[in-house]
């Protein structure tokens, strides 16, 4: 698999060009060079590219390279005698201004990966300010000595930004509604001012003045290349100033008319030498007779409410302290209500195991028939809260159905009966949010929901859940993980599969994710006897939706074989990863087996489903049949491309006489090749030699379509 390796030294470099992708594989590289980064994997790749500098160069690795490598750029002539130009890394992109030769050299991270394919890519952009032979954002010089980090401008201009002469209260520099304003802090010193004067860090000062009828809102802004300390003050004397704020790491909001100073010096003394980037808001009030926007903090007036907040309705409302803190005096919750509750003059009523520094609890109670599952639970992600639930028709005398918990949210009710739920604090006092939602069973003659897990008492299923018909049904485990055992599909079919009891009936190519490589895989078969498309593939499938594998970025290995003898099978297509792909298609008659196992052995727990499409119902037919058509597909290095193919071929609006141009995508959805397309109905196409074997799409691509074929190559 893959291309034999001769471009393990600098000296035999691969040369790689502008818009070139080049697939690269490790086996049998050696180790040219030691580097500093990590990892203990030595043998290395070189690439070798050579630029006027009129253009700027990018050269990396594609998002297809989905493991990690170690990267490293150098520079010079002869290729024995080169210097690094860019340190040894795990990120890998290198961008390139300057004229010269350049040596990009990679290798795996660990020997784990020895056995992948890596994809270098090359780009070449011309220079956004060609004058300046730069990008904006580029670093430059302005050839002020009193300016640091000089950029390259949207103007193309060479700007930098001055250094600071605002560090003291009375130099401060206005700052406007809707300025932003970046802000160096050389030449800063301290002026010891407040609880933000901590390591003797140089500081800087802006000033603003307001009326009140707005709401001002100034901070760090999205400039910044650091995180700040910051502090606000206001006064009409630069000198004599009143801190409004104590030292903080976020913006403030005023309300209040008067002259305001906002103070920012960096969090630590690494940052001093960066650039922060302040800005000033204005907005109109939400509700302008409270010169105050809707959450706002405010207060009501009345005494027995706290955390008072203005509404949507622009009015100041308050959460009502607590009166319901025994379980007598519980508040009444029903379906559908949502509760806001304090814990302002609470008591303890019940001592728990739940640990925390907050004892005093509150109560709600609910009554259920059964005939619906009642969920009652804690909404405010911002509060942490210990709750229990008790039972009983006397509540003096309630029986406990749950432990305290502060792990769960909610509890779930199915059974009849008067409910009491208690709930406190855990860590730190607030305002708690509590829901009662209650939903009809879809199945009510077992209280259940369709697609909820259960229990068929059968030892020899696992994913037990309810089905449509309201029964309890598991999926047996895995007896079909050989080719001789597998299990026969029909056009239609959606097979569930468990993995449960499988053992490897071979070890095959394909390595899966990370170091948890699964090894149980499981067959089955089916026989195609005409030519219309089948479409045959394999997906998670989890609470009845296909999906992919509950882990992130992981799926099956699949692979297709081809045969009547189950002992003596040819693969057809190479094992590869299902992520992405609706399946794989096959029009040839024969009789087949799609073996399949997951990527990792996380997932061997989890249900796969197997399905297995036929004619129209791969739902590519009347394109795929009337318009063109690939051939030979598998192809070990050309395919025939024939457009309105067939003696009856029917006229179709997305024709290919109006595609202009084919592209070649990989399963992952890179573009790897790009062909003209002439006006004859039949055109050979040659595949890039550095193609590994696997699934492709060829995609035809026109003014206003673009239909698409799956291609595997052999090699």
């Amino acid at each position: 698999m893959g291309q034999t390796i001769s471009n393990d030294e600098s000296c035999t470099a691969t040369p790689i060009l502008c818009g070139d992708t080049i697939q690269q594989s490790f086996v049998g590289a050696t180790q040219s060079m030691e580097d500093e980064c990590a990892g203990s994997s030595t043998g290395d790749v070189w690439f070798t590219f050579s630029t006027d500098g009129s253009q700027v160069y990018t050269i990396g690795r594609t998002n297809d390279s989905d493991f990690k490598m170690v990267s490293q750029l150098f520079r010079g002539q002869p290729c024995d005698d080169i210097g690094e130009e860019g340190a040894c890394s795990l990120i890998g992109n290198y961008v390139v201004a300057e004229p010269g030769t350049y040596y990009y050299r990679i290798r795996p991270s660990i020997p784990f990966y020895d056995d992948q394919i890596a994809s270098v890519f090359l780009t070449c952009s011309d220079f956004e300010c060609p004058d300046l032979i730069a990008m904006i954002g580029d670093e430059c010089d302005d050839g002020i000595p009193e300016t640091s980090h000089d950029r390259v401008t949207a103007d193309c201009e060479c700007v930098g930004v001055p250094d600071a002469t605002n560090d003291e209260a009375c130099d401060a520099t206005p700052i406007e509604c809707g300025d932003t304003i970046l802000q160096s802090f050389v030449g800063a010193t301290d002026s010891e001012v407040g609880d933000c004067s901590s390591f003797g860090l140089g500081d800087v000062w802006f000033t603003f003045t307001t009326d009140g009828s707005k709401m001002y809102t100034i901070g760090e802004g999205s400039g910044s290349e650091f995180g700040a300390s910051n502090q606000l003050y206001i006064g009409t004397d630069c000198e004599n100033l009143t801190a409004v704020s104590e030292c903080y790491f976020a913006e403030f909001h005023v309300y209040e008319a008067g002259t305001y100073y906002y103070r920012l010096r960096p969090a630590t003394s690494s940052f001093e030498d960066r650039i922060a980037s302040v800005f000033l808001s204005c907005v109109d009030y939400d509700c302008t007779d409270l010169s105050l926007m809707v959450g706002d903090a405010c207060n009501d007036g009345d005494p027995s409410t706290s955390f008072d907040t203005v509404n949507a309705d622009c009015e100041c409302v308050g959460v009502p302290d607590a009166t319901n803190d025994e379980a007598c005096t519980a508040t009444a919750i029903v379906c559908g209500d949502t509760i806001s509750q304090s814990f302002s003059g609470a008591t303890q009523s019940v001592i728990d195991d739940c640990g925390g520094q907050i004892m005093n609890d509150v109560w709600f109670s609910f009554t259920t028939d059964g005939s619906e599952m009642y969920t009652i639970g804690q909404g405010n992600d911002e509060f942490m809260a210990v709750i229990q639930l008790y039972e009983g028709d006397d509540c003096e005398n309630l029986t406990e159905i749950t432990e305290c918990t502060y792990f769960d949210d909610y509890f779930e009710v199915t059974e009849a009966g008067s409910y009491y739920f208690r709930m406190r604090p855990r860590t730190s006092d607030g305002i708690a949010s509590v829901y009662l939602t209650c939903e009809p069973y879809n199945c009510p003659d077992i209280k259940n929901f369709v697609g909820t897990p259960c229990d068929d008492d059968d030892p020899t299923t696992t994913h037990d859940i309810i089905t449509e018909d309201c029964n309890c049904v598991g999926v047996p485990d895995a007896v079909n993980d050989e080719a001789c055992t597998a299990t026969a599909i029909a056009c239609g079919d959606t097979l569930l599969q468990s993995f449960v009891g499988a053992t490897e009936s071979y070890e095959d190519d394909c390595s899966g994710y990370f170091f948890d490589y699964s090894s149980k895989d499981v067959w089955v078969t089916f026989t195609i006897t005409d030519p219309e498309p089948h479409l045959v593939g394999a997906l998670g499938f989890v609470n009845g939706a296909f999906t992919e594998f509950q882990y992130e970025g992981t799926g099956l290995i699949m692979e297709l074989l081809r045969g009547d003898d189950c002992d003596n099978l040819t693969e057809i297509v190479p094992c590869h990863d299902n992520l992405g792909l609706e399946g794989i298609e096959i029009t040839e008659p024969g009789t087949y087996y799609l073996r399949f196992r997951p990527s990792i052995s996380y997932s061997e727990g989890q249900i796969a489903a197997v399905f297995l499409k036929c004619g129209d119902a791969v739902g590519v037919s009347e394109i795929e049949k009337s318009d063109f058509k690939l051939y030979p597909n598998p192809t070990r290095g050309q395919i025939t491309l024939e457009r309105n193919a067939g003696a009856n071929a029917t006229p179709n609006p997305k024709s290919s006489r109006r595609h202009e141009i084919a592209k070649l995508y990989s399963a992952l959805g890179r573009e790897v090749a790009e062909y003209s397309l002439t006006g004859n109905d039949r055109q050979v196409l040659t595949l890039p030699q550095s193609l590994v074997p696997g699934v492709y799409f060829l995609k035809l691509i026109g003014e206003n379509s673009g239909i698409a074929k799956r291609i595997v190559v052999l090699r």
